[in-house]
């Protein structure tokens, strides 16, 4: 729920023109995140795709960590 709870605040950092790179950051443990970041540190208008790439990569990032929990919680089940 964390994730989710990261995506929100993005999601508001976006629509009030704020830093997206700190949210991208806070997801260390996401691949995806980390590969916008490194994307956007190599190019001339990295804050374009930190705007384009941020939430939707954040939102990826939360769903596979959510369906990773559900994931465990049916083997566990079984």
């Amino acid at each position: 729920m964390n994730a989710y709870e990261l995506v929100g605040s993005a999601w508001d950092a976006k629509i009030q023109k704020n830093d997206l790179e700190g949210y991208l950051r806070r997801a260390r443990d996401c691949q995806a995140a980390q590969d916008v970041l490194s994307r956007a540190a190599g190019e001339k208008y990295g804050y374009v795709t930190l705007e384009v790439y941020a939430v939707p990569t954040l939102m990826g990032c939360a769903s596979e960590k959510l369906a990773a929990l559900g994931s465990t919680v049916d083997d566990l089940a079984r």
